[in-house]
């Protein structure tokens, strides 16, 4: 804009060229060391800040950004150094003019129309125009905003109404500027006080935590953690609360949803990946999102195993609590844990953890909660068997299921009272009642068992009193003389 007000205003090209040609190398300067610093910015990669000069100066290579600021560093301007009335208003406004001329110039005798056409301007603009008093300069750049603003209305130097069409028309012309004009600075208006409120909610936030953390005298480097996922969390739009966002939505809306996000992750599951359509439009329901920042816990070996972890952006990996050796490193769209989701009886791993797992830089999760899924396995009994049996096929190709123990399972799927939570009310209800049966049959077995051997046991008690009451004499005699002996 500047270059533009110098190279067609005389007055200020002759006055201020040479301090606009400084000012101009002088910005030039700081557009190159601002392409400079932003080769040093840091950035996010897989949940962890890039800090390496070599990494940073490559994202900004490859990056729009470099395209946009060598854009805005290109001299365009100094192309007027060559010819002044190339400029792009002065070649619209020479061509506009040579287009009237040709077109309403009479060629014959150009010299006496142009001066005909001269005379009749003199007249109709006698006694309508004010001179003004004032510098070049000033009345050349106030009558180009004049002029300007017309244009912009659709109030430009028109003939004036004559009849009550032409009135009308004014009018409704005028409103209709008034309108557009009214419409765009509402539309500008709206747009800044959306952005303006959304960066105050954050600073509002923001400064909540702050001062909770200072009232509460929280460790300086935690709290420096905090704000760090705090910034992250709102880079990636993430404080707000989902549920609370599709909470207005029909529940089957919501499902539609969340079965666009997590479907096409869920079915490369190997645990899910047989399973019913419908089984899984469940399940994706129950998937929950969680954000952990840089060597966060994800859970810890000892820990029981209840939930299943699917990485949706970030790194985990997978460590021996013993050394801390990093075993294995999760990338987006691996799993973890997957088998804690569902009992199986024979699992040589147990139902504790026997690794940790840990967040490189700041992930994105979706976690699957057991208790969840058992929820869901009471309706569908079909998806549950196939769950079963994928699980225990998992277990044994990585030798991890008690062959003895799964083959007792094959023929008694559920005999495990660990299991006994994934079956549905009717068949809980059935299986408590064969539970009672065979208490009922043990008892009776028992109580035959009893009275048979009280029967034996009262009919040798009897012969032994038989025997007793014959050899009375005999036994007293054998005891007395057995006390005299003594003695």
């Amino acid at each position: 804009m500047l270059a533009m007000v110098i190279f067609i205003f005389d007055d200020v090209f002759r006055g201020f060229y040479k301090p606009w040609l400084g000012a101009n190398f002088f910005f030039d300067f700081i557009y190159l060391l601002d392409i400079l610093i932003q080769s040093r910015t840091t950035y996010i990669f897989e949940g962890s800040e890039v800090k390496q000069t070599d990494m940073t100066t490559k994202n900004y290579l490859h990056s729009q950004r470099l395209v946009l600021d060598l854009l805005s560093l290109f001299p365009l301007d100094l192309v007027l150094f060559i010819n002044p009335a190339i400029s792009i208003i002065r070649m619209v406004y020479e061509d506009d003019s040579c287009l009237y001329h040709e077109e309403n110039i009479d060629r014959a005798n150009p010299y006496a129309e142009r001066l005909n056409r001269s005379r009749d301007y003199e007249r109709f603009w006698a006694g309508k125009s004010v001179v003004w008093d004032m510098g070049n300069f000033s009345r050349e750049y106030s009558m180009s905003m004049y002029w300007s603003s017309l244009t912009i209305t659709t109030c430009g130097q028109q003939p004036y109404p004559s009849s009550s069409p032409q009135n009308l028309l004014e009018v409704v012309d005028t409103l209709i500027g008034v309108l557009v004009f009214a419409t765009i600075i509402g539309g500008v208006g709206n747009v800044v006080t959306q952005m303006n409120q959304s960066v105050y909610d954050f600073r509002m936030k923001m400064d909540a935590i702050k001062f909770y953390m200072k009232y509460r005298i929280v460790n300086v480097d935690i709290q420096e953690r905090v704000l760090q996922c705090f910034m992250y969390m709102n880079s990636q739009s993430q404080l707000t609360d989902e549920a609370e966002i599709l909470e207005p939505l029909p529940p089957r809306l919501q499902g539609q949803i969340a079965v666009n996000l997590h479907m096409e992750t869920l079915r490369k599951v190997e645990l899910f990946r047989e399973c019913d359509v419908g089984f899984l439009y469940e399940i994706v329901r129950k998937i929950k999102q969680q954000v952990y920042s840089p060597n966060d816990y994800l859970c810890k070996a000892g820990e029981k195993a209840k939930e299943m972890f699917i990485v949706k952006k970030g790194l985990l990996c997978v460590v021996r609590d013993e050394d801390d050796f990093i075993m294995e490193t999760l990338r987006e769209g691996a799993t973890f844990g997957e088998l804690s989701v569902i009992h199986i009886k024979g699992n040589k791993l147990g139902a504790r953890r026997t690794v940790s797992l840990r967040s490189v830089g700041y992930s994105d999760v979706y976690i699957l909660n057991q208790d969840d899924v058992t929820s869901i396995l009471h309706e569908y009994p079909k998806d549950r068997l196939i769950l079963l049996n994928t699980a225990r096929s998992m277990l044994e190709a990585r030798e991890l299921l008690d062959k003895d123990v799964g083959e007792m399972a094959i023929t008694g799927i559920l005999e495990d009272e660990a299991m006994f939570g994934i079956l549905s009310v009717e068949e809980q209800l059935a299986r408590l009642k064969n539970i009672i049966q065979n208490v009922d049959a043990q008892i009776n077995n028992i109580y035959t068992s009893f009275n048979d051997l009280s029967s034996n046991m009262k009919q040798r008690v009897t012969i032994l009193e038989g025997i007793y009451r014959t050899n009375r004499a005999e036994i007293k005699k054998d005891i007395m003389r057995n006390m005299r002996n003594v003695n």
